[in-house]
């Protein structure tokens, strides 16, 4: 009987011991404006027929399980979207195709601009300011540079 008892107080106290979870902090956000995860990008979408989507002026796929959601953060089909042009932010699957779109309401597309290109997309110089011999297709044979043999 004590052995029980001693298993009891053994198990309640294993109870209390147990972390309790905080609930997560509230981030105070616009009325209006979503959150979207980082790696969303902006643009401006035209529904062709599904699974083709027109995102930026170029032809995309809806990948398998895509979700289209309005204004409201509500699914909407995509036959509902079709032939209008509508600011979105979207995301892509590993193999390019559109997994998740957010229709964006007059107050998000405002306040949410189009991402600038970053220093590491933009090209400096162009090939013609390279010193790298090269033929121009008019250079008579004994005339092209001579490159190392390897």
């Amino acid at each position: 009987m004590t052995r029980w008892i001693t298993v009891g107080l053994l198990a309640a106290a294993a109870l209390t011991a147990l972390p309790t979870h905080a609930q997560p902090a509230i981030v105070e956000v616009p009325i209006g404006v979503r959150q979207f995860p980082p790696k969303a990008e902006r643009g401006v979408m035209i529904m062709q027929v599904p699974p083709e989507v027109l995102v930026n002026g170029q032809v995309m796929r809806l990948s398998p399980g895509a979700r289209i959601k309005g204004p409201g953060n509500l699914l909407v089909t995509s036959g509902s979207v079709m032939n209008q042009q509508l600011p979105v932010m979207f995301t892509r699957d590993p193999y390019g195709n559109v997994l998740e779109l957010w229709i964006l309401s007059e107050a998000e597309a405002s306040a949410i601009k189009p991402a600038t290109p970053s220093l590491g997309t933009v090209l400096f110089g162009t090939d013609s300011m390279s010193n790298t011999p090269r033929d121009d297709g008019k250079t008579p044979f004994h005339m092209l540079p001579k490159f190392p043999a390897q």
